[in-house]
């Protein structure tokens, strides 16, 4: 009488950990990856109330005063080709180039109305635009 396993038993054990191991794998990397995009998003919203509150507040000087709560330079009126900011990895910064998030919008006064507009166009990280169901935003302020 033999006592022990066969190699074909042994073989198919290691096969079913394996697969049970990639399962588990698969499973949690899905789990990680849907928690950086939700605080990713999370994050984005944020951003967006802050230059909505910071707009409101003064939308003739927003720019200046949105940077000097980055605690960031700035340079003067933005030019309408240059019309973004740029953010770090965690959004702790703006910085001037190189960037892992660029938020796109466009601004300016309305003669006709009287009023500065102020509208996030689209957020980019990389080359990817990143989700379209974030509301971005477009506000009025007259004088």
């Amino acid at each position: 009488m033999k006592k022990g396993f066969t190699l074909v038993e042994v073989v198919t054990a290691l096969a079913i950990m394996a697969i049970v191991g990639l399962i588990i794998s698969s499973v949690y990397i899905s789990i990680v990856k849907f928690e950086v995009s939700k605080r990713e998003k999370n994050e984005l919203k944020s951003i967006i109330s802050n230059i909505h509150e910071i707009y409101l507040a003064d939308p003739e000087n927003w720019q200046k005063e949105y940077y000097r709560s980055y605690n960031q330079y700035f340079a003067g009126p933005v030019i309408a080709d240059d019309q973004r900011l740029i953010y770090d990895r965690d959004f702790s910064l703006i910085t001037t180039g190189g960037g892992s998030y660029v938020l796109y919008y466009d601004y300016g006064y309305n003669d006709n109305d009287e009023v500065y507009v102020l509208t996030i166009t689209k957020i980019v990280k990389g080359n990817k635009e990143l989700v379209s169901d974030i509301y971005l935003g477009r506000w009025k302020k007259g004088c």
